[in-house]
Order: structure tokens, then C-alpha cells, then sequence
């Protein structure tokens, strides 16, 4: 017996000795990139689409694990590669898309009002944000109604803009001929991540809509230009919102990283990443 107990110990011995090179082999280290020179983020890949490509030959891989050690430690996620913001690019339109989950995206996929009149959360369509268009030839002015009644706000949608408002139950709107409201997608307005976008006026919700990162913003020559953040009490109206008035002839940096459930308002504006191409 003590024989038997023996030879299956030794046998059991031999088991683990060959099995720990196999599990030990199939572990791998998690590599990123980064630009040595003046890069602020780590990157899932050498030639991430945020980067212009003179940086891409740049880049040198790390481990993963290295990233919470000096000379790495103050290196920041790339919110196109990682994150809460994750990105994908669309195969049908190569257009970039990223998920977000915000517990007042509740408007039904694929809501659509597409006839003109006055409509009440509730009782004609659900509570959510939703993003109003133009048909492309029509342009009208939309006006939303808090629970209240006071005019919360007037935005003008064209054929080339569009504005995202939240609904409460309660809050009313008034919806001009020409322009539909359909649930918002989860596709950014910005594109391209390394140009610098011309808006006349839009609204974006943050994350969903327009990434969270720096930019610079500088108003459009002989206009007045304006960015205007509201979070969630003052979208419906139980809060004042933080204006920026764009100042004359020089751009201006805003931080508008980490603004979860914030929407943000744009007038004749020019706007950019800060760290654009950089990586």
C-alpha cells in the first residue's frame, strides 16, 4: 500500500512538472504603445487613428504592468483604444462609433417623430435623449418645455446640424415642420479625430456623442462664438448651465474629459484636441 501511495505521489509530481511549463507558456504579457516623445497616452496599437502618422514609427511598446512605474506612470489611457469610451470602427461607412451606457439613454432604438407639432414626454413618447435632425432642405426652430412650463431651450436645426436634448416625464416640445426627433445613436460627431471641425451650432451629449478630452476652441472670425455645458439639473431646468464666452482672436482651452451625463452646446466655433496627432 505504502508502494502504491508512493508511485502515485511520484506520478503526480511528474503530471505537475510538465503541465507548468505549458500553462506558464501560454500566459502573455499585455503590450501598449507609447510616444516617447511628448506622448501623453498609451495606445492598444502603434498607429491608433487619434495619432498623425509621422508618430506611428515612434512608438515603443511597454508592458502593460510597467505603466504603474516611473517613466510611465503618468501616461494616460487612450480613450480610443480603452476605456468606458470604446471605439469601433463602422465596415459599412469606416465612420468611428464608441459605447457608453448612461442611465438616461432610455429612449427606445429606433423612436422616431417625424411630423410637426407639440409633443409631451410620458404620455407621446418616452423619457431619454434624443437627437433632433433636419430633412436636409427644411431648417426650424425647436423649443423645449420643462415640467413647468418655462422655456428651458431654443436651438435652430439645419440640414447641417443637429441637437440632443434629455426628456423628462413632463417636459414638452415643439417640434417644426421639416425636422424629425429619432432615440440617439451612439455615433460621434467628430469623425475625424485629428481635424479641426467648423460648427455653426450643435449640441452633442459628452461620451455618446463627442469625446471626452481637452480641446481647443477658438470662435470664428467676425462672429460671436460660445460653449455652454449643462449637466443633467440644468437640462431640465433646475440648475444654471456654465457658459464660456469665446474671447476674440485667440483659442481658448477646455477640459471636457470625465463629464459623464453633460451635454455640450457650440457656437461658431472652431474646435480641436488639444493633443491631437501627438498620441
Amino acid at each position: 500500500m505504502q508502494k502504491l501511495i508512493s508511485a502515485l505521489c511520484l506520478i503526480f509530481c511528474l503530471v505537475m512538472l510538465c503541465c507548468a511549463p505549458i500553462a506558464l507558456g501560454e500566459e502573455s504579457e499585455s503590450i501598449v504603445y507609447y510616444n516617447p516623445d511628448s506622448g501623453k497616452y498609451y495606445h492598444a496599437k502603434p498607429d491608433c487613428e487619434t495619432m498623425s502618422s509621422e508618430y506611428h514609427a515612434l512608438m515603443q511598446p511597454i508592458s502593460e504592468d510597467e505603466l504603474a512605474w516611473e517613466p510611465y506612470s503618468f501616461l494616460k489611457r487612450c480613450m480610443h483604444c480603452f476605456g468606458r469610451e470604446q471605439w469601433f470602427k463602422k465596415p459599412e461607412d469606416g465612420t468611428m462609433e464608441f459605447h457608453y451606457e448612461s442611465n438616461y439613454a432610455t429612449a427606445p432604438e429606433g423612436f422616431l417623430l417625424d411630423k410637426a407639432g407639440d409633443y409631451t414626454c410620458g404620455s407621446d413618447f418616452p423619457a431619454g435623449i434624443y437627437t433632433i435632425h433636419s430633412d436636409g432642405v427644411n431648417q426650424g426652430e425647436v423649443c423645449v418645455y420643462a415640467t413647468d412650463g418655462r422655456l428651458l431651450h431654443t436651438f435652430v436645426v439645419t440640414g447641417r446640424n443637429s441637437a440632443s436634448f434629455y426628456f423628462s416625464d413632463g417636459m414638452r416640445l415643439t417640434l417644426p415642420e421639416g425636422l424629425t426627433m429619432q432615440a440617439m445613436i451612439h455615433v460621434a460627431r467628430f469623425q475625424t479625430v485629428l481635424e479641426v471641425t467648423d460648427i455653426t451650432s450643435a449640441r452633442y451629449f459628452m461620451l455618446l456623442e463627442c469625446p471626452g478630452r481637452k480641446y481647443c476652441v477658438q470662435r470664428k472670425p467676425g462672429e460671436e462664438g460660445s460653449l455652454i455645458l449643462y449637466n443633467m439639473d440644468a437640462e431640465m431646468g433646475n440648475a444654471e448651465p456654465q457658459y464660456f464666452i469665446l474671447p476674440q482672436d485667440q483659442p481658448v482651452t477646455i477640459d471636457l474629459s470625465g463629464l459623464y451625463n453633460y451635454f455640450v452646446e457650440l457656437h461658431n466655433c472652431l474646435i480641436w484636441y488639444t493633443d491631437a496627432g501627438v498620441g
